[in-house]
């Protein structure tokens, strides 16, 4: 795998992370062009537990207010999935337009030499 592929997988990868702030992001990604390959597989590893992680928090959440019947957690709940969707659609729209305008700029690049 390229150095070029590696960077665009590593930038899909922290636009996407919830829990990395935006700060951290933009710190990140800067850096990752000149990250050795261990760092780049370090945090590969750390942004791989995060859906996991993620998954273990809002399972023992749900489990907990189902016990206390809590329905206006569940309406909370669905309000914040709907807007984090919107927002992870817009995200996933926009990096992928960024890596096919990159892979085009890079075809048409070898090609004229």
């Amino acid at each position: 795998m390229s150095k070029h592929t590696t960077v665009e997988e590593m930038t899909i990868l922290v636009r996407r992370s919830a829990l990395l702030t935006q700060d951290r992001k933009d710190a990140i990604l800067p850096a990752l062009p000149s990250m050795s390959p261990d760092q780049v597989e370090k945090l590969r590893g750390i942004l791989g537990t995060e859906t996991s992680l993620l998954s273990g928090l809002a399972d023992r959440t749900i489990s907990s207010a189902i016990e206390q019947g809590d329905t206006k957690f569940f309406t909370k709940l669905d309000a914040y999935l709907a807007k984090a969707g919107k927002k992870l659609r817009k995200t996933s729209e926009a990096v992928e337009n960024a890596v096919e305008n990159d892979q085009l700029e890079d075809f048409f690049n070898n090609q004229k030499t």
